[in-house]
C-alpha cells in the first residue's frame, strides 16, 4: 500500500519521473486511465517500476487496496464507503456518483500551467460521473464531495487519538492502533532509507531531514511554532486540494483550490499564509499564558 511499493502510477505525459515509462507502456498496451469510462482493474495491473522498498514513487497502492476490499467484502467500493464512513459520519456529498444536487455545486477544473488560468470544458482526464460507465471505483481517487464533508472526516480521524477529549459514550472513528499507525514514521533505518527520503523529498520539493511517510500520508519531522507540528500528517490532490492534521495541536485543515497544474507561486505563499492565519488564531503561542493548556485540551478545532 505505500509509496515504497513500485506500483508506481502511469504517467500521463513525458515528463522525467518513475511513472514516465510505466506511461509509455500503458498507453502502447492500450490501458485505460483508471476513472475512465470502461476502465477496470487490469488498466492499473502494471510493471513496477523498481523493487519494493528500495526507493518512493507515488504508488497506485490504495488503488489495488480498494479493488482487495471490494473482493473480500462482495461489495462495491461505493456500498462499503457509505456504510463504514459516510452514512455514519454523515458526509452526505461524498460519492463516486454525486446526485444531481451535489453534481449542480460542482467546481469548475482550471489548467493554469501557463501562468493563466484556462477553463477545462468538460470531465477531467477522462473521468465520468455517469454511474452506468464508471466500471472501475478506485480506493485512490474518484470521489465527489465538499471541502466541508472532508473536513469533517479529518475531524473524525482526529477525535480517534486516545488523548483527545470526547463525550461519555462517544466512539472513535479509528481505533488505537490504526490512528497510531497512521501517524506512525515508516523510512527508518533500512538498505535504501537515504534513497525513499530522496524521493519524497524531491517529490515535496522539501529538505529530507523534515519529512518522513507513514501508511496514509506525509509526516513532519520538526515543529514550526507558527505552523503545524511535529507528527502533524498531510497531502494534497492534484487541483491543489491539500489538507492537514495536527495531533498536538487538535487542528484539522483543508485549503483548496481547482487550479490543475498550477505554478509554485503565489500558491505555496497563499497556503503558507492560510495555515499560519488558522495557528495564530486557534492554538496559543509558544511562550504564552494559554499554551500550556494545548496538552489537556486536545478536541477537535477547525477553522471553518
Amino acid at each position: 500500500m505505500t509509496e515504497f511499493s513500485g506500483a508506481v502510477y502511469p504517467s500521463r505525459n513525458d515528463n522525467p519521473g518513475p511513472g514516465r515509462e510505466l506511461g509509455l507502456f500503458a498507453r502502447s498496451a492500450g490501458k485505460k486511465y483508471l476513472l475512465c469510462a470502461g476502465a477496470g482493474y487490469d488498466d492499473i495491473t502494471l510493471p513496477l517500476a523498481f523493487e519494493p522498498d528500495t526507493s518512493f514513487a507515488y504508488s497506485l497502492g490504495l488503488d489495488h487496496a480498494g479493488e482487495l476490499i471490494s473482493r473480500l467484502t462482495g461489495r462495491s467500493l461505493e456500498d462499503v464507503f457509505q456504510d463504514k464512513i459516510f452514512r455514519p459520519l454523515e458526509l452526505d456529498s461524498l460519492s463516486f456518483f454525486p446526485d444531481d444536487s451535489n453534481r449542480a455545486m460542482e467546481c469548475m477544473v482550471y489548467d493554469s500551467k501557463s501562468g493563466g488560468a484556462r477553463v477545462i470544458r468538460g470531465d477531467v482526464w477522462g473521468k465520468t460521473a455517469n454511474k452506468a460507465d464508471v466500471t472501475f471505483r478506485s480506493g485512490g481517487s474518484g470521489l465527489y464531495g465538499t471541502a466541508a464533508d472532508f473536513l469533517t472526516f479529518l475531524q473524525a480521524i482526529l477525535q480517534s487519538d486516545p488523548k483527545a477529549r470526547r463525550d461519555a459514550g462517544e466512539t472513535r472513528f479509528l481505533s488505537t492502533q490504526s490512528f497510531h499507525d497512521l501517524f506512525q514514521p515508516s523510512l527508518g533505518p533500512s538498505t535504501h532509507c537515504d534513497s525513499k527520503k530522496r524521493g519524497l523529498a524531491a517529490l515535496l520539493h522539501r529538505d529530507e531531514v523534515f519529512v518522513d511517510h507513514s501508511i496514509g500520508f506525509v509526516l513532519e519531522m520538526e515543529n514550526n511554532p507558527s505552523r503545524r507540528r511535529k507528527g502533524s500528517g498531510s497531502w494534497y490532490g492534484a487541483a491543489l486540494t491539500n489538507f492537514w492534521i495536527d495531533p498536538e495541536t487538535g487542528v484539522a485543515a483543508v485549503c483548496a483550490t481547482q487550479m490543475l497544474e498550477a505554478p509554485a507561486e503565489p500558491w505555496q505563499g497563499f497556503y503558507r499564509t492560510f495555515e499560519e492565519t488558522v495557528y495564530s488564531h486557534l492554538v496559543p503561542q509558544e511562550g504564552s499564558d494559554d499554551e500550556a493548556r494545548i496538552s489537556g485540551d486536545r478536541g477537535v478545532k477547525s477553522p471553518f
